[in-house]
């Protein structure tokens, strides 16, 4: 299911940070990681529960209508799947837009804390919606490509780790890939720069192109702190973040009442008894 979000909007936290890559990357090759949730990891239901990725080469994909979702689903004791959450972006090819080559992509989760499964999967898909690699028809039909990334399973336990973005143990796990080697201009003007995929068009992966480091940390837990709408503290909180933000806001609001409301029956009497001088 792709969803028909846009890049930025306010309802997903997104931050688009440059990235340097650990190995690099052929330049035709479009590449997205995983970096958390990590596969088979088990984790405390904190909020807000992020969903980080990096992706590869984005610039050589962005002017051609670039797409990207992901979806998260619960599995049921009875064997059931529920579609639990979804984020993601699309990208017109008219925007116009600039984004950095290599940028981590952060959306954050308050659906899958608040079920009551516990075990979740997530999957993706990576690609673009027109691409012109068919040499049977005279002027290139135009068609997407869309490549479904591995399902990632992992799990919501209060005996679980703290989704800690530094604990790692491997590199971030590669889902996807494809790779532009070129455009087409169509004589008829119809399919102007039109993408030519590699072939094949999905092209090995790059494995360990990402490495998490401190300043991946920290722009996750800014992020996280952003979409809780934090001032101050700090992510993850095992208590709650978000309820302890609320607790905050409202001490500092009663703390406001507090000291106000004396004033302002102070200044009212005062100005009954200016009136009731004035009067006489």
């Amino acid at each position: 299911m792709m969803s028909s979000f846009k890049v930025l909007l306010p309802i997903f936290s997104v931050l688009l940070g440059s990235i340097i890559p650990a190995v690099a990357l052929d330049r035709s090759t479009v590449q997205l990681d995983l970096v958390f949730p990590r596969n088979g990891s088990v984790y405390k239901p904190v909020y807000p529960f992020p969903i980080v990725f990096a992706i590869h080469n984005a610039a050589i994909a962005w002017p051609h209508s670039f797409l990207f979702d992901w979806s998260i689903y619960a599995r049921q004791d009875n064997g059931s799947t529920t579609d639990t959450d979804s984020g993601g972006f699309s990208v017109d090819k008219a925007q116009n837009q600039s984004f950095p080559d290599q940028f981590l992509f952060i959306n954050s989760s308050s659906i899958i804390i608040n079920t009551t499964s516990t075990r979740f999967f997530l999957r993706t898909s990576f690609g673009i919606t027109n691409n012109c690699s068919s040499d049977t028809a005279p002027d290139r039909t135009e068609w997407g490509y869309v490549h479904p990334g591995e399902p990632v399973w992992f799990y919501l336990s209060p005996d679980g780790e703290l989704p800690n973005i530094m604990n790692v143990t491997d590199c971030p796990k590669t889902l996807s890939t494809f790779g532009i080697q070129g455009t087409y201009n169509s004589a008829l003007g119809k399919t102007p720069s039109c993408p030519v995929l590699t072939q094949p068009p999905s092209p090995p992966k790059e494995y360990c192109a990402f490495k998490v480091d401190a300043e991946v940390a920290r722009q996750v837990e800014s992020a996280m702190l952003q979409t809780a709408s934090c001032t101050s503290g700090s992510w993850p909180n095992a208590t709650g973040l978000i309820r302890h933000c609320t607790r905050q806001n409202q001490s500092a609001a009663v703390g406001r009442i507090s000291f106000e409301f004396p004033l302002v029956v102070l200044f009212t009497l005062l100005l009954g008894i200016a009136v009731i001088i004035y009067k006489f």
